[in-house]
């Protein structure tokens, strides 16, 4: 009698230990994971592709796993209540909170070009205002050309406007081709100073043997390119400071009468219509060209073997 009742246990029995076997697993397809954010977002997983931050776990044998919920916090209420307030979303963050998420991988900020030191930092900058995670780009960068800058910078846009300008605008260097975003150098984030100019502009970068000293970032006499040329633009020609002899006239005092001799022949001419060699020489320390006579032939012979004037002084 005992044994038949047994036997008639033995399958409420099995019942059991198959329930007590697969509520484990019932309890771990609870928790959150990757899949169950791709599950309502699987779009956001194909705007992660080609980037860094493609979505990972140790199954795929890459050398970092990323998940949501590395960046993403609050995801188990989310999974609850799919609401847009309760989870978290970095690009909403402040800047310094923002910054601390990022450089949890990101480090290189921290190592050697810290943003913790510069006007961005200081200003709560997001990483998001420069770079969309989402956007399917190695770059991470809201757009290739880095215009992006001039959503705060607004002075530099309007130069960008101006007559005489960079052609940033127009598919030329961007902001990024010669400002960093991140630097414990430079005040102003700029690559080098003149020699990012002279990577554009090598004709005016010299060594010449007789230098035009504010051309010099290193000389007390100047401070490079930008004591004569506003870099983002100008409404004068050239994207020069000021118009005409006004630009030369800051340093220079032209001697009395050196304009009206000869009748007052070169009454109208600018400086730079006879020292045409402004950036620097290789034969005038006046900066004047060795064919300017031939240019203004006012049948007084050769300014140049006349006894009145020569290449240098």
């Amino acid at each position: 009698m005992i044994i038949n009742n047994y036997k008639r246990c033995i399958p409420t029995l099995i019942v059991i230990f198959l329930c007590m076997a697969i509520l484990p697993v019932a309890v771990q397809s609870d928790e959150v994971t990757s899949e169950t954010c791709l599950d309502c977002h699987e779009e956001m997983e194909a705007s992660l592709n080609l980037t860094v931050h493609a979505v990972t776990d140790a199954s795929k044998n890459t050398r970092v796993t990323v998940s949501c919920m590395d960046c993403h916090s609050g995801a188990e209420a989310h999974v609850e209540d799919p609401a847009t307030d309760n989870i978290g979303n970095p690009a909403s963050q402040s800047g310094a909170r923002n910054f601390d998420l990022c450089s949890t991988c990101h480090s290189s900020h921290v190592s050697f070009n810290d943003f913790g030191f510069t006007a961005h930092f200081s200003e709560q900058v997001n990483c998001g205002d420069c770079h969309k995670v989402h956007a399917n780009s190695p770059s991470l960068l809201r757009d290739r050309s880095g215009l992006f800058c001039l959503a705060c910078h607004d002075d530099k846009k309007d130069a960008l406007f101006q007559s005489s300008s960079h052609p940033s605008l127009d598919n030329g260097p961007s902001c990024l081709s010669c400002h960093a975003a991140s630097s414990q150098g430079e005040e102003e984030l700029v690559f080098d100073l003149n020699g990012i100019c002279a990577d554009c502009h090598p004709q005016h970068s010299g060594p010449f043997l007789y230098e035009h000293e504010p051309m010099n970032a290193y000389s007390i006499e100047g401070s490079g390119c930008m004591e004569c040329h506003e870099p983002h633009g100008s409404h004068n020609d050239r994207l020069v400071t000021q118009e005409g002899n006004d630009l030369c006239n800051r340093c220079h005092v032209p001697p009395s009468g050196h304009k009206m001799a000869h009748g007052g022949w070169f009454a109208d001419f600018s400086c730079n219509n006879c020292h045409t060699e402004v950036h620097g020489s290789y034969t005038s320390n006046l900066f004047l060209a060795e064919d300017l006579p031939a240019r203004y032939d006012i049948g007084l012979g050769s300014c140049y073997n006349s006894g009145c004037h020569s290449l240098n002084k």
